[in-house]
């Protein structure tokens, strides 16, 4: 029979007193705690999950639901921190609990805080990123490549091989496209990352962009050709020039992008022409702003030229010419074919 102490006060004549009562966790050293076994020494109806209370020591958790009934009921519990637990249970109605609060162990895999994840390989366009470094509270013990998933978002990657030691990881990657990833962490040997995942922004090559080829011009960058000097037929993919016939003269003939590009990330500009029809000429590249010029092609008739401007973190306007000067039949119309103009990153 279940003590009982005499009252006047209780309808009954007496009300349950000293009602014994243990607390078992589930779970193990690689699974967390998910629900606490309560077994008390006689019946109990109407009990409820408010009634208890959980107070964090070491570890912590998140009362849930309450199933079961008679001496056996079911309490649980999500959100955990391995460690000690207080957990604590009212009187209620005719019931009085002995020995509450209870001091419970919550089991389960240990919490690794996830601190960072950042690109390595790059200093930004034009050279792709090779690896993702991260970075944890203490060294992650057991952790492979097969628990790392990278996730696309405005980027991608392929994800290769994990190596390092202490506490930082370097995951090499590969194929990657710029933009942001995240990178997701599942338990790992008898770890749980804090936070589970990681925005990372990944730098990737970036391909050559035809500003002009083969009388197409990319409008959207460039806005259009214009002429500043001789005669220009640009969109018909020539320039041309008239030089006075029976005498060496000098001519020119240019045209500037009417749109000032960004040349952030790129190395050099670079020109493709033919069919240059006078004794000495040249082919160059400027940029109006910053001022940076290259005329060398030691005069050849067809070639490939290249501005280097991997200096220039500004936009700017970009200008295609040709000076000539030479020995001209009479009547001669001297002209180059430029055949493609482009970004080289």
């Amino acid at each position: 029979m279940p003590s009982r102490i005499p009252s006047a006060l209780h309808p009954l004549g007496y009300f349950s007193s000293g009602i014994s009562w243990t607390v078992t966790a589930n779970g193990s050293s690689t699974v967390d705690t998910t629900q606490l076994t309560i077994v008390f020494s006689e019946s109990i109806t109407s009990l409820t999950a408010p009634r208890f209370t959980i107070i964090a020591g070491t570890g912590s958790a998140t009362r849930g639901s309450l199933s079961g009934s008679g001496t056996t009921y079911i309490l649980n519990v999500s959100g955990i921190t391995p460690g000690t637990i207080t957990l604590s249970l009212a009187n209620f109605s005719t019931y009085i609990f002995a020995g509450s609060p209870k001091v419970v162990t919550l089991l389960g895999r240990s919490r690794i805080d996830f601190i960072s994840a950042v690109q390595t390989g790059s200093s930004g366009n034009p050279t792709a990123s090779t690896g993702i470094i991260l970075t944890f509270s203490q060294d992650p013990v057991g952790l492979v490549a097969t628990n790392i998933t990278i996730t696309s978002g405005t980027g991608s990657a392929t994800r290769g091989t994990l190596t390092g030691s202490g506490t930082t990881r370097t995951l090499s990657i590969s194929n990657v496209t710029q933009g942001t990833v995240t990178v997701m962490i599942a338990n790992f040997g008898s770890f749980t990352p804090t936070p589970t995942s990681r925005s990372v922004t990944l730098y990737g090559s970036m391909p050559a962009v035809d500003l002009y080829y083969n009388g197409v011009t990319n409008t959207a960058l460039v806005g259009s050709w214009q002429s500043l000097g001789g005669t220009i037929t640009f969109q018909s993919t020539y320039i041309a020039m008239s030089i006075s016939a029976g005498r060496e003269s000098y001519a020119d003939a240019v045209v500037t992008s009417a749109n000032p590009i960004n040349l952030t990330g790129y190395s050099s500009i670079e020109v493709t022409y033919s069919g240059f029809h006078t004794s000495w000429g040249r082919v160059f590249i400027r940029l109006v702003s910053p001022a940076i010029s290259n005329a060398t092609n030691n005069y050849n008739p067809s070639g490939t030229i290249s501005l280097n401007v991997n200096a220039v973190n500004s936009s700017a306007q970009i200008r295609v010419g040709v000076d000539a000067q030479g020995q001209s039949e009479d009547g001669d119309n001297s002209q180059v074919s430029i055949t493609r103009i482009r970004l080289i990153p």
